[in-house]
């Protein structure tokens, strides 16, 4: 159950910022050492060991890094049990830095703007204990009293609001208020995004929808939102428009409620309503929002080196510095190095990851794992196909695909290929693939595995794993089948809208770019699939590899653009090289088709 600020807290205590808010600097220069921390999550002990590695503090935990510059990611708070001295750690070295003509920045976290809009899902018993001095007891009386009056006939009342209300409760929601010791400190130096030198660092990542506004503007409009969101909570919660306890996280399911209800234009809580549900829609709780978003981390490389690319060339950067999104143990840089990912599970005892700190100096960046776990080199990702059993290499699904046992052998029931779905197991793995042995000059099988390696060649890794087999005395592709996954038929018929963290019309250019160069006159709504997270995967390539140069008639009206990578991707391939990879599958005319198409696109793209 979301536990949010009682009714009984003073409205003017609520509204009231204790201080104005300074002007923090959103773009620095310095000569000196910028050192730049993910995720904390209350690991203190871990945070502590890996910056007195670095010399930025002593012994004692007091600054001694002189003039470096310090970054933190944001996410200080949640899940682990010391986010208090954590945070209360990084306010001192935020004041002794700038004393010692050194510099601190400090990025807001999604677990931060949590914390100070009321969001405690993650706050840990241990978290809610460290502010039992700063608790109210009348507070937490007059908590009770309205929790009793709501929950009447509950059994045994006092233990489910123990459990609902932790000890120490009414401390921590004092202390990120905008008036509390936290709260007062996130509030004037958390920034959403913050260029130091060359780089940008931000918690999320930057999507297209933040690419619209200046670093200055992000910063300034979380600033806004922050408040606006203070204001309307406060003045709901009195009009009793909002209940202290909340079913819902945001409590934006209650306001739309409201809001809808006839007659609302009229009431006087209309226009607080309606401010809390327009914050609701701003970056500052958007999933495209720069404390949310997680493109620049896990969508395809060539996909979103055009959002990176766009950001490099908006703010004048070389580096995208992000937090949020633990897919590694080490420092690891994607999209060309553009970049780099920070957040490596610093909180060992939920994450298993590892703690890490970032270096920028005059050479290029390196990087710092406690007690050298890791080498200090920034390791480039190695993409695969996201579908993979058991997160296997391409080489080994291409092995268990050859080789495994044919469970079972039937017709898919649907096409015009006569493919088959059979039913593969080895060892502990069974899963599905298709059999496709149409070889016709205009459909055939061997297109498949043309496809899947001029995918894998240009680093898209979005067709599943397929080899030649010879099965039953016939020799076709048999390629991986990806469950749980819907086509846009299926989107169509049930009204689904697009839903995922990648951009969509990125897709649709992936789409344009490869069924051009591969001339795939086949794509239709029954061969686009999604999964779960709405990631697509492309299948169905065996009726390409024409050797005409243009673009295939369903594009037709369609405009080409490319981003520097996907150009040199594409700039990349060579005659030689395509004929030793493809020359099992096509002619010599198909391949030489795909170069000549290659330049077509070139030259059309912008």
């Amino acid at each position: 159950m979301f536990l949010t600020m009682l009714r009984g807290l003073s409205v003017s205590l609520i509204l009231m910022f204790a201080v104005s808010i300074p002007a923090q600097a959103d773009t620095i220069k310095t000569d000196a050492e910028v050192i730049v921390i993910g995720d904390i999550h209350g690991a203190f002990e871990e945070v502590t060991a890996l910056l007195q590695e670095l010399g930025v503090i002593n012994d004692k935990l007091d600054w001694i890094g002189g003039k470096r510059h310090l970054v933190s990611l944001g996410d200080l708070v949640d899940r682990g049990k010391d986010s208090r001295r954590v945070i209360e750690l990084m306010m001192r070295l935020q004041q002794q830095a700038e004393a010692a003509g050194g510099g601190y920045s400090q990025i807001l976290g999604n677990h931060e703007i949590m914390l100070m809009t009321g969001d405690y899902r993650y706050v840990s018993e241990a978290e809610f204990a460290s502010y039992s001095d700063l608790a109210s007891t009348k507070q937490r009386q007059q908590l009770f009293k309205q929790y009793s009056k709501l929950f009447s006939n509950q059994s045994d009342l006092e233990a489910q609001f123990n459990a609902s209300f932790p000890t120490g409760f009414t401390g921590l929601m004092k202390a990120f208020s905008p008036q509390g010791e936290m709260g007062k400190w996130l509030r004037q130096h958390g920034r959403a995004v913050v260029k130091v030198n060359n780089q940008v660092y931000v918690h999320g990542g930057l999507s297209k929808d933040s690419l619209k506004h200046s670093i200055e503007e992000l910063n300034q409009d979380t600033q806004k939102a922050l408040k606006q969101h203070q204001q309307a909570f406060a003045e709901l919660l009195e009009l009793g428009v909002l209940p202290f306890t909340l079913n819902d996280y945001s409590g934006e399911s209650v306001v739309r409620t409201f809001i809808e209800s006839r007659n609302a234009k009229r009431q006087p809580w209309f226009k607080s309503a309606q401010q809390f549900i327009d914050v609701q829609e701003s970056l500052l709780f958007s999933s495209t929002g720069p404390f949310w978003y997680r493109g620049n981390a896990y969508c395809p490389e060539l996909l979103e080196s055009y959002t990176v690319e766009q950001a490099q060339q908006r703010y004048d950067i070389d580096h995208i510095v992000v937090g949020h999104s633990v897919k590694y143990r080490r420092l690891v840089s994607r999209v060309g190095g553009a970049v780099i990912l920070a957040d490596t599970g610093m909180l060992t005892n939920y994450y298993g990851g590892t703690p890490s700190a970032l270096r920028f100096g005059n050479e290029h960046p390196s990087g710092h794992h406690l007690k050298h776990q890791f080498s200090d080199t920034i390791v480039a990702e190695t993409e695969r196909f996201r579908h993979n059993p058991n997160s296997m290499s391409d080489s080994d699904v291409e092995a268990f695909l050859k080789t495994a046992e044919i469970v079972s052998n039937k017709p898919i029931g649907s096409g015009i290929t006569r493919s088959r779905v059979l039913v593969l197991k080895q060892g502990d793995l069974q899963t599905r693939a298709s059999f496709k042995t149409i070889n016709d000059s205009d459909d055939s099988y061997k297109y498949e595995l043309a496809a899947y390696k001029l995918d894998r060649l240009l680093g898209q890794h979005l067709i599943p794993p397929v080899v030649k087999r010879t099965i039953g005395g016939r020799t076709g592709a048999v390629q991986l089948w990806v469950e749980n996954v819907i086509d846009d038929n299926h989107r169509n018929d049930n009204d689904i809208a697009y839903q995922g963290m990648c951009e969509e019309v990125g897709w649709t250019r992936l789409m344009l770019n490869f069924d051009t160069l591969i001339y795939n006159i086949d794509r239709n709504n029954g061969n686009i699939l999604w999964d779960e997270e709405f990631f697509g995967i492309f299948i169905d390539h065996s009726q390409s590899f024409n050797s005409l140069v243009r673009v295939p008639k369903m594009y037709r009206r369609s405009t080409f653009l490319l981003s520097k990578m996907h150009k040199q991707r594409l700039q990349s391939l060579t005659l030689e090289q395509l004929n030793k990879e493809l020359g099992d599958d096509l002619k010599s005319k198909q391949i030489k088709a795909i170069i000549k198409r290659r330049d077509f696109i070139l030259d059309k793209a912008k």
